[in-house]
């Protein structure tokens, strides 16, 4: 490598350094229900950050924020109301009275709207951000749970849990616009990227729903692990992690099955992905440990349990806070592909830029371990915040990636967290581990004892 290629390397090393890192620092919320507390976790170093009580509500169940991080929206199941705190200075700024047994909450993506779901009277209550009341009231069906918008911002999903059904609102007449038959139990649910499919937790009969939104059809019912609850998408990825007993799922959502779990302890309750699609913290119930699981999404693997403390009991919501940003709105990307590839074949890398932004150029930065110049690619988001990049690493070993944009005048910049792969096979050259070593070894070793009784005999 000559000095110039040295000085490029460094300096997209620095830049790299520079460049803002969404999972930085960046809180995640936890509700505990029986004590009415909430506990504030950091995302980085997997510990409790602070915790503190609220006092004009009992039972906090589910929480959502802002898209500007500046509020928080709790609901509290038993006192059948939400209460909004700014999530600063944590001071209780407004109590809003909703539906009996509100159980999940879900903001809109311009940050306008809030929406209750009130599993003990089959109503869904519309709130208004800017006046902090309730705008209009919504006769959904029996039971309802979960609630996820559409990316477009045009319909909201309702599992009812009561009807074995999920209702579709159109958010323009506030009102049911169709149903759609699951299984028994629907519980969680999530939109994909693209807005062309629905994912459905039934509870009770330990499916997923995947359901083609086009013509509302099943699709595929996939079985998971006892008891799913929430559903999680991660934008631009081709994955759906869903908490089902003591493991989370993982389904490929190209071909509609369950590919892999990682164990955790408790039945998980909801999960949380971190906004650069490094990590998923999964909140328990059921057990005599009062945890918030870490998993590892890369690997599927859990990394953390965070003990929220002795008095403590089981968390349920959970949220993220978004990062404060100079008034500019914040953002998150993700960088999603295999572990592994053969050399000489392509490596598909995804992600996607949350909230969705059209026509940005994502700049990929790999690093090959064969101590060449960094790689630096571009790829452009299509209409639901989307990328791919189809790269083909030609050096084995362990190789790096992480995917960028700048910002704007509008929107912050962000860094996905690194994803590892690696590059083997292909034929001669396979980087292979140890075994062939020690059997290499252990050939010479009898070559050698073979020759030196040969030459005894002779003697």
């Amino acid at each position: 490598m000559g000095p110039r290629s040295i000085a490029i390397s460094l300096l997209l090393l620095l830049s790299l350094v520079a460049a803002p890192v969404s999972g930085e620092s960046q809180e995640v919320w936890a509700c505990v229900s029986e004590i009415g507390e909430i506990v504030a976790l950091d995302s980085e170093s997997f510990s409790v950050d602070y915790r503190f009580n609220l006092t004009a509500g009992n039972f906090p169940l589910a929480i959502d924020f802002t898209p500007d991080g500046e509020f928080a929206y709790v609901v509290c199941r038993d006192s059948g109301n939400v209460v909004v705190l700014n999530a600063s200075s944590l001071e209780e700024v407004a109590t809003i009275d909703v539906g009996r047994e509100p159980f999940a909450i879900e903001i809109s993506a311009d940050g306008a709207r809030a929406f209750v779901t009130n599993s003990g009277d089959g109503t869904i209550s519309v709130l208004a951000t800017g006046t902090m009341a309730v705008e209009a009231t919504i006769q959904v069906g029996s039971i309802p749970r979960d609630i996820c918008i559409s990316r477009d911002g045009g319909h909201a999903f309702v599992c009812l849990s009561g009807d074995d059904e999920v209702a579709v609102l159109s958010l323009d007449g506030l009102g049911v616009e169709r149903r759609i038959g699951v299984g028994g139990g629907p519980w969680g649910l999530d939109v994909s990227t693209d807005d062309r499919r629905l994912y459905v937790s039934c509870h009770d009969e330990d499916m997923v729903y995947a359901i083609d939104l086009d013509g509302d059809e099943i699709v595929k019912r996939i079985e998971v692990n006892e008891r799913p609850r929430g559903v999680s998408v991660i934008p631009g990825a081709q994955r759906v992690y869903v908490p089902a007993g003591e493991a989370v799922a993982i389904i490929d959502t190209v071909q509609n099955y369950k590919i892999d779990a990682s164990g955790i302890h408790g039945d998980g309750w909801e999960g949380a992905v971190r906004p650069d699609g490094a990590y998923i913290f999964v909140s328990t119930v059921d057990h005599d440990d009062p945890i918030v699981e870490v998993v590892d999404i890369s690997r599927m693997e859990k990394v953390e349990s965070i003990w929220l403390g002795e008095n403590a009991k089981y968390p349920r919501g959970l949220a993220f806070r978004p990062l404060l940003s100079s008034g500019r709105v914040p953002t998150s990307i993700t960088c999603l592909g295999k572990e592994r590839v053969d050399y000489n074949q392509t490596m598909e890398i995804s992600g996607a830029i949350s909230p969705p932004l059209q026509g940005i150029t994502v700049t990929l930065v790999y690093t090959d371990p064969a101590a060449s110049p960094l790689i630096v690619r571009k790829a452009t988001t299509d209409s639901s915040g989307a990328y791919t990049d189809s790269f083909s690493p030609q050096s084995r070993g362990d190789w790096r990636v992480t995917a960028s944009w700048d910002g704007d005048g509008e929107y912050s910049g962000a860094t996905s967290a690194e994803l590892h792969f690696r590059v083997g096979g292909g034929g001669q050259g396979e980087d292979a581990g140890p075994l062939p070593l020690i059997v290499i070894a252990v050939v010479l070793i009898v070559v050698v004892l073979v020759l030196r009784r040969r030459r005894g005999g002779k003697s």
